[in-house]
């Protein structure tokens, strides 16, 4: 599992996997339950297990470490976007035989508009790798594990729920030397060496952080060491490699492959309460009249590009307005209820069957 790391004084803390049997490699621990038909709970990212504290014996105390890079996220809340990556390799033998992986972790942000995809590379019962995507955008929530299909979940929560930055997976530093100034991805930045053997361990790297801002902007380590670090058995090189780029200059964070778009192009009323927005769909309820609602749609849609196909008015309280466009490629489908205290709406896209055996709409 991906565990905290911590280089320096406390080289006992630098990999959690001294008590595993595999260096800092991810596990699986989401089996996220499929979405029911009627409700949209928010999908959860993986957790991502922390470092325990080393075991200490009765007359020991740990010792205090003031690190030089206790959070690698630091500063990142305050960009208006970025794109991320992590790539963390292991090479090496396992029991005797040679064994060697590869992770790559991404993460690509907007602050305006609000959208956010990261991608987590974990481990599965083989050992093999099992890309784990969450993000948001538009509103919605999405989550794909491996190639499962993607998942859609609508609200604020789904908003909020920004998961692992990958940047919080780095290992923390203690000790480092300055090794002057140096423009990295277009960034002028601070560039700090890294160069530490005890115990043996050997760590070799460099950190980049920002001038001003104080964020990574690049970060490359090695760890070289054997099973008292990774774990019995197994001895080798691990590596991180992470850059930060476009920063505050990132163009787009599209969807990623597989996922579709929820229905945005649609207005909801501007009362509307209750508000779900799905591929092809829309639903909320509104405390509006059947005929404010009505003649809000017909406005919007003509403003749109829609031409109203049919309505129906047989049930008063059940109204349904059908629109099409494109010669008929693309038809919506918007159906009304009045409640007791409100209206709900409903609004599909859907092919043009749907609309052909509508009545035509009056004159």
């Amino acid at each position: 599992m991906k565990r905290t790391l911590i280089i320096g004084l406390i080289v006992g803390l630098i990999l959690a996997a001294c008590s595993s049997n595999a260096p800092t490699t991810r596990s699986d621990t989401v089996t996220p339950a499929p979405l029911p038909a009627t409700t949209l709970p928010p999908a959860q990212p993986p957790e991502i297990a922390r470092s325990p504290e080393p075991p200490t014996s009765a007359s020991e105390t740990p010792q205090s470490v003031q690190y030089f890079l206790p959070d690698p996220t630091v500063g990142l809340d305050q960009l208006s976007s970025y794109q991320l990556t992590l790539t963390i390799t292991f090479k090496g033998q396992r029991d005797g035989q040679a064994w060697e992986w590869e992770d790559l972790d991404t993460r690509r942000f907007s602050r305006q508009p609000a959208a956010q995809f990261t991608t987590l590379t974990m481990r599965d019962e083989n050992d093999q790798s099992l890309p784990i995507m969450y993000g948001s955008l538009d509103g919605a929530h999405y989550f794909q594990k491996g190639a499962e299909a993607c998942q859609i979940s609508w609200g604020e929560q789904a908003l909020d729920n920004a998961g692992v930055n990958p940047a919080a997976l780095l290992p923390p530093l203690a000790t480092v030397k300055e090794a002057g100034q140096e423009t990295v991805n277009g960034v002028t930045s601070r560039h700090y060496a890294i160069a530490e053997a005890s115990n043996g361990l050997q760590t070799t790297g460099a950190v980049w952080l920002a001038e001003p801002g104080g964020y990574v902007v690049k970060y490359d380590l090695t760890l070289q060491a054997g099973e008292q670090f990774f774990g019995k058995g197994i001895e080798g090189a691990q590596t991180f490699h992470y850059e930060l780029s476009e920063i505050n200059s990132l163009q787009d964070v599209s969807l990623p492959v597989g996922c579709p778009a929820v229905l945005t192009e649609i207005p909801a009323m501007p009362d509307a309460l209750n508000l779900v927005r799905r591929p092809g769909s829309m639903a909320f309820t509104t405390p509006s009249d059947l005929k404010s609602i009505q003649s809000f749609y017909q406005d919007k849609m003509k403003a749109l590009g829609w031409t109203l196909l049919a309505q129906h008015t047989d049930n008063a309280r059940q109204p349904v307005l059908v629109f099409t466009r494109h010669d008929g490629e693309e038809s919506a489908l918007i159906s009304l209820q009045q409640e007791t205290n409100d209206v709900w709406v409903a609004v599909q896209l859907s092919k043009p069957a749907a609309a052909s055996q509508a009545t035509p709409a009056s004159p």
